[in-house]
């Protein structure tokens, strides 16, 4: 892992701890649309709610009928820009923010749930020619997190490689996501170790139960 990116961005993961509100206001300002979903509808990053066994759910354009756990959908014209989750209740809700850079996007998750510093991680996704390549995540605990993205036919992803640094308990794991595609379109995904391999997701299935906040731990 590379020490300098990640000393970066820690640097720029405490400069925005306190910005919610302000990300808040911002994206409220630059709204032209705006879409719900009872289950996750997008994923901010690749596969992110496929590698926990989720499968996404149906855009609704009304909040009609909606309770308490449910997801809102933010577009600039049609560029995401955030997504809030209501995880309980309408006091309890986390927010993803994206801003976009020509070859970069930037991702922020805040949790209202920690007021004081509600910053949860902070993830920098590269891309070549608009396809994800590589992601970096710092995480409020010092979790360092490095993805890898392979590509195959059409440029779709086929295999992805995580690389964390727990700094809790100072230890490093490895593991990879394997997508395999049947007509063009995801089918399943699988977990592997270097010991262990599972089934993590199949197409039209919810092997998880409960709503994706992130694949990641929080604070």
């Amino acid at each position: 892992m590379s020490t300098k990116a990640f000393t970066d961005m820690k640097r720029h993961f405490w400069e925005n701890m306190n910005l919610y509100q302000e990300r808040i206001a911002k994206s409220l300002s630059e709204t032209t649309q705006v879409y719900w979903s009872k289950v996750p509808k997008m994923n901010v990053f690749p596969f992110e709610n496929e590698r926990q066994g989720i499968t996404l759910g149906k855009k609704l354009r009304s909040k009609k009928n909606l309770r308490h756990k449910h997801f809102e959908y933010y577009f600039r014209n049609n560029e995401l820009i955030r997504i809030r989750q209501y995880k309980a209740d309408d006091e309890n809700y986390a927010d993803y923010f994206i801003e976009y850079d020509t070859d970069r996007h930037l991702i922020y998750y805040y949790d209202n749930v920690y007021e004081e510093e509600p910053l949860s991680f902070v993830s920098e996704l590269f891309l070549k020619q608009e396809c994800p390549k590589r992601m970096l995540t710092y995480h409020y605990s010092g979790t360092r997190v490095v993805e890898k993205y392979y590509c195959g036919i059409n440029e779709a992803i086929n295999r992805i490689h995580v690389h964390e640094h727990d700094a809790g308990n100072d230890c490093e794991n490895e593991f990879d996501f394997i997508v395999e595609y049947r007509g063009g379109q995801p089918r399943r995904m699988l977990r592997k170790t270097l010991h262990t391999e599972e089934t993590v997701w199949i197409t039209g299935e919810n092997i998880s139960k409960g709503l994706a906040l992130s694949n990641f731990d929080l604070h």
